[in-house]
């Protein structure tokens, strides 16, 4: 019996993932203030749509605009609860423009199970804990090792699931003692 091959799309990710390929075209470039998106491909040209992040202090993806010309268009709208869960604000909300969303992470809508991909490990927001031991746990033994910054989300955060003392600027953020929670620039 022949088999058939029905579908033959091909996705190379370069540059780290920050480039992305189908079919050997573009169809993807993240930078660290947005990225931009094929829109539409033909045999001579590509077309591409650029779009922006607006972040907080903590990295996160707050509102995506689509540059249109000189202006925008606020194109999708994220609120978190201190932990990175999701809410709604009750305005018009397309939470399926781009995945980056609680401090830049990628959200995997993988089974359902809503975790952000911190590299090391992933991160559910709704129980505010990470699915496996923290690989630094004797460092912090008195933290449990599935925390999530110390339970200090606010004033810290964790850029790779390991440690959680820089910002997405790289400025370094006091530990979570009773005598100090300070910012060093």
């Amino acid at each position: 019996m022949p088999s058939e091959i029905l579908y033959t799309d091909s996705t190379d990710y370069l540059l780290g993932g920050a480039l992305t390929l189908k079919n050997g075209r573009i169809d993807m470039f993240q930078f660290d203030e947005g990225y931009c998106q094929a829109t539409q491909y033909n045999a001579t040209q590509d077309n591409f749509t650029f779009l922006y992040y607006d972040k907080d202090h903590l990295g996160n993806v707050r509102q995506v605009t689509k540059a249109i010309g000189s202006t925008g268009t606020v194109m999708q709208t994220m609120n978190y609860y201190p932990f990175g869960a999701q809410f709604c604000d009750g305005s018009a909300n397309n939470n399926d423009v781009q995945p980056y969303k609680y401090n830049g992470k990628e959200l995997d809508k993988m089974h359902g199970l809503n975790t952000y991909d911190y590299g090391a490990r992933q991160y559910n927001p709704v129980t505010a804990r990470w699915d496996r031991v923290d690989p630094l746990a004797e460092k912090y033994y008195n933290v449990s090792p599935y925390a999530y910054c110390h339970n200090n989300p606010v004033m810290l955060m964790d850029p790779d699931g390991m440690d959680d003392y820089y910002t997405s600027d790289g400025t370094y953020l006091g530990t979570n003692s009773a005598e100090s929670d300070y910012i060093y620039k």
